[in-house]
């Protein structure tokens, strides 16, 4: 029997492979997937998660020092660890300072309320702990010091990490182009470290919304009407810094045009006969002229 080429597995899978294509490799949001396939957001979403169990998508990750974290990986796998980090070597001093800086870092990582981050001998000088790397939130570090009669005093002090730096952006030209004609898009390239949230605007009305994760954020805008629009975009961070952006978009009218051709009608008698007939008359004329000169002369 042959193969049924649109059957039902046939119809989604190709559903689901447009989605994913504009997903993934078009950097579409959810959002505009639906609008664009006609689908409600839901589905998309439900589909999206669909091709991931089912392993219809994979992933490749290079990012500089990929080779590390592959081998973080596989002491992880290999030893049953929770967490693993392999330090790039760049010199002896560099490579002292960079195994410091990772160990503060992944002791921050892991540290619970209550830990122990330091204890040793006080020989009655002041204390100082750096709190330098620590993540965005609120910290309290308690000190506790006993003298030899085990006598002991606290304090505690909290710390609050806020991001005060707001997101980057770059500026993309405004654009023209003409009705009808496809292909056009903006692509915004927002940064920050902590990114949240994204609102694009066309003309003050909300056309496109979705959680940023810090790649780039694009919009179609092909299927406009002739005529003029404000794309206003504002990207936010964790913490609600904000940036934003504005791209004028101008459609102008298709140039496509008609050309009408008229033809028109003369009547009555064509030039060329009425000279025809003119030289005609003036050659008989003459004719008789000479045939009378002749036979007078002939006289």
């Amino acid at each position: 029997m042959a193969d049924r080429l649109f059957d039902r597995d046939y119809i989604q899978a190709r559903l689901i492979n447009r989605i994913l294509s504009l997903y993934y490799a078009k950097d579409l949001t959810q959002s505009e997937i639906a609008q664009q396939l006609g689908l409600s957001t839901t589905k998309v979403n439900r589909l999206l998660q669909l091709a991931r169990r089912n392993k219809m998508v994979e992933f490749t990750i290079k990012t500089p020092f990929q080779h590390l974290f592959n081998m973080e990986a596989e002491l992880q796998k290999h030893f049953d660890l929770q967490d693993a980090w392999v330090i790039p070597l760049e010199g002896t001093e560099t490579s002292l300072r960079s195994i410091g800086m990772a160990g503060a870092r992944f002791l921050l990582d892991h540290l619970q309320d209550g830990d122990v981050i330091a204890s040793g001998a006080w020989n009655g000088s002041s204390i100082s702990i750096s709190a330098d790397g620590l993540p965005l939130g609120v910290h309290n570090f308690t000190l506790e010091v006993r003298d030899t009669g085990d006598n002991s005093a606290r304090d505690t002090a909290f710390i609050t990490v806020v991001d005060g730096t707001a997101p980057t952006i770059d500026r993309p030209v405004d654009l023209l182009y003409e009705h009808g004609t496809t292909g056009h898009t903006i692509v915004w390239t927002p940064l920050d470290s902590n990114p949240a949230l994204y609102v694009v605007l066309q003309d003050g009305d909300v056309v496109a919304s979705d959680v940023w994760n810090g790649s780039s954020i694009s919009m179609s805008l092909d299927g406009l009407n002739p005529g003029s629009y404000n794309y206003t975009i504002t990207v936010y961070d964790a913490t609600g810094n904000s940036v934003s952006d504005q791209v004028m978009v101008v459609v102008t009218p298709s140039s496509s045009t008609t050309t009408t051709t008229t033809t028109g009608t003369t009547t009555g008698t064509p030039m060329g006969i009425d000279i025809l007939s003119m030289l005609l008359g003036a050659g008989v004329t003459l004719a008789v002229v000479v045939i009378i000169i002749v036979v007078t002369r002939k006289r």
